[in-house]
């Protein structure tokens, strides 16, 4: 009778030694999850000011490319004023 007694006994301290490495397992497991959503959320923050800082400079751009369209505007008008007051002055020579 002391067999099966002793035989139970251990089988009751490895079942507690599996869950507790069990428990382990999940823990371990839920920080290297925490870990990861840690990661993925600093990866989102730099990825939206990179986003931020791109918008700017597109912005930044376009604002330098519209005054550069805007002088080119004023140029071809100056240069057909020109035009025009040289074929007034061809026409009356």
């Amino acid at each position: 009778m002391a067999g099966p007694h002793i035989e139970k006994f251990y089988l009751e301290k490895v079942k507690k030694g599996v869950q507790v490495t069990s428990i382990q397992e999940s823990s371990l497991s839920m920080e290297e999850i925490a870990t990861g959503v840690q990661t993925v959320a600093e990866s989102s923050a730099t990825v939206t000011e990179l986003a931020v800082t791109t918008t700017e400079q597109v912005n930044s751009g376009s604002k330098v490319i519209k005054h550069s369209i805007h002088q080119m505007n004023s140029v071809h008008e100056v240069v057909e004023e020109t035009s025009t007051v040289i074929d007034r002055l061809v026409t009356r020579t």
